[in-house]
């Protein structure tokens, strides 16, 4: 009998969900009607600080983001993956959910505030609007990388999290569904718990593989049957 095939790491291909668009095509209409108000009101000088700050931003934010996604789906080449879950969509947990929110809250007031301040300067301010450009676009998008739902790679030796880091099964301490949330579970770690999505038709084979490796608590919620049409 041939083996069954191992799943690979995934292309780096992004889905968002329509009512995720609508909401972000929203918010940077919004954003580039109030900026284009205060585009027009200001100087020459400071409008052409306002250029490059913006400019800068897109630019790094477009740039840093991919590399991130792109690293993220790269976590589990040349090793033996069991299984690709996600990370929970949009979602943190615990006490990161409090950073999380404070980390956007000072994102989002630096950037008004640079965007501010570049339009009041007098002067062609190069340097500085290239260097907070450089650091608004590098915090914009780890917002963003955070909120993507991207994929956790289970493999025999542990969990990639990073390039050059993997954690290991051993010092996971237990696993358990998280019970609100359903298909949502939790790996328990000194270093900070590891929270996955796992999709409804892999949810038994998944606590299957995880139950070799661990400690598990509980028991998988059973999946909605759908009425059939």
């Amino acid at each position: 009998m041939s083996a069954e095939p191992v799943p690979q790491p995934l292309a780096p291909v992004i889905r968002f969900r329509i009512r995720t668009m609508l909401v972000v095509t929203a918010i940077f209409a919004i954003a580039a009607a109030i900026g284009g108000i205060y585009y027009r009101q200001v100087s020459p000088a400071g409008q052409n600080n306002l250029f490059i700050l913006w400019t800068t931003i897109t630019l790094l934010t477009a740039g840093s983001f991919w590399l991130r996604l792109r690293a993220s789906f790269q976590r589990g080449q040349s090793r033996n993956i069991q299984h690709v879950v996600y990370s929970p969509h949009g979602k943190y947990f615990g006490s990161r959910r409090s950073l999380f929110y404070l980390w956007i809250t000072f994102t989002l007031g630096y950037l008004l505030l640079a965007s501010w301040l570049a339009g009041k300067v007098d002067d062609y301010a190069l340097g500085p609007m290239l260097n907070q450009g450089l650091t608004l676009g590098l915090c914009i998008s780890g917002c963003v990388f955070t909120i993507v739902r991207r994929p956790v790679y289970l493999c025999d030796d542990g969990i990639p999290l990073a390039a050059n880091y993997v954690a290991p099964w051993k010092f996971i301490r237990h696993a358990e569904w998280i019970i609100d949330r359903p298909g949502i579970m939790k790996l328990r770690r000194f270093d900070g718990d590891i929270y996955i999505d796992v999709p409804a038709r892999e949810r038994n084979a998944v606590e299957a593989f995880i139950r070799t490796k661990t400690k598990f608590i509980g028991a998988a919620p059973t999946p909605e049957l759908q009425p059939t049409p």
